[in-house]
């Protein structure tokens, strides 16, 4: 389902959720974010620039809060005629999305760095799964031509378009004439044989796709390479910016292992199958080799995944990843190997 999402709408409460009566309101906070920018005249080949810092207002729900069940999104939930469908376990309803994570954060400060403009500017961006919303405004300020961000929970579209209103005058002061951020309903499971036009159309014209933290499902983290590739497809020379953050507590997704995980769910979904001319391995920061990427024990027998078919689809995939810090991933297509390199 792709459809435009707050639309013409006015800001009336700068507290998302907060419905003015007595009854369950959504417990928000608003979190301040402040982003760097070169200030007019002052980027210069080589360096980093002398900066302004423009103030962005991020409402989100703490991570303390069980979205699944509070009442006060329930209540919103309401209020936006949502209603569950026949698959409750479905991830939607786990309203994830509201909370604002550390990867959103690096993220921004990574595309507002010298880098991250080179990257960005003069781009058409989309943002596959974008929370709050934070990356829009932001990618705003980091130059950007076009820029739509997405997610498939109407819930979340909902605090992302109110929090794109909150900041819109403090874009237009920093960057008069800036294009609006598009908000956007999208279901990565949509994108398949047959899927309309207005699903395909949002891929068309995509130079960067952003995914920030988003392979924690594997129906979705499936659904979503389909995403990918069709953009690939659609324009060969379009990037991916792939973001992680490394848990601690979860060894499947500690350092690369939810890339070599996802490449692998990717890889097996390929129709054409081949063998990859040599193993792929992933080069860990400290010198150290994870298991090879490109075999699976399959039946206690070792298989062959076609995760270097899957990197030479991708003309680029840059990958964010880390635990304490965050790290480079780097996909290099023409050794056909990743090297994670500590920034």
């Amino acid at each position: 389902m792709v459809k435009p999402h707050g639309k013409n709408r006015r800001l009336k409460n700068p507290l998302w959720g907060n419905f003015g009566d007595e009854g369950p309101h959504v417990p928000v906070e608003v979190a301040c974010f402040s982003a760097h920018v070169p200030r007019d005249g002052a980027e210069n080949a080589g360096s980093e620039p002398t900066t302004s810092a423009i103030p962005l207002m991020i409402c989100h729900v703490p991570r303390t809060v069980q979205a699944a069940c509070d009442p006060g999104i329930e209540r919103m939930r309401s209020s936006l005629d949502i209603v569950h469908e026949d698959d409750d376990d479905d991830p939607i309803w786990d309203h994830v999305g509201v909370h604002l994570f550390c990867s959103a954060v690096f993220t921004s400060h990574f595309l507002l760095s010298m880098p991250g403009r080179e990257l960005v500017k003069g781009k058409r961006i989309l943002e596959l799964g974008c929370g709050v919303g934070l990356l829009g405004p932001v990618a705003v300020l980091a130059g950007a031509q076009d820029i739509a961000v997405t997610d498939f929970d109407p819930v979340v579209m909902d605090l992302c378009a109110h929090n794109v209103l909150l900041n819109q005058a403090q874009l237009d002061a920093a960057r008069p004439g800036a294009p609006a951020v598009i908000s956007q309903i999208f279901d990565w499971r949509d994108v398949r044989p047959g899927a309309p036009d207005g699903v395909m159309g949002l891929l068309k014209e995509v130079d960067i796709a952003i995914v920030s933290d988003n392979l924690y499902e594997d129906s979705l983290s499936l659904a979503l390479g389909q995403v990918v590739m069709t953009i690939f497809d659609l324009n060969p020379a379009a990037k991916m910016l792939l973001v992680l953050q490394c848990r601690k507590d979860d060894d499947s997704r500690s350092r690369g292992a939810a890339v070599q995980h996802w490449l692998q769910l990717v890889s097996a979904n390929f129709e054409e199958q081949r063998q990859p001319t040599q193993p792929l391995q992933f080069q860990q920061s400290d010198g150290a080799s994870a298991q090879p990427a490109g075999h699976s024990k399959q039946q206690g027998k070792t298989a062959p995944f076609n995760v270097r078919h899957v990197i030479e689809g991708f003309p680029a995939i840059q990958a964010l990843t880390g635990s304490d810090h965050f790290q480079w991933l780097n996909v290099a297509t023409s050794q056909g190997a990743m090297e994670c390199c500590a920034k």
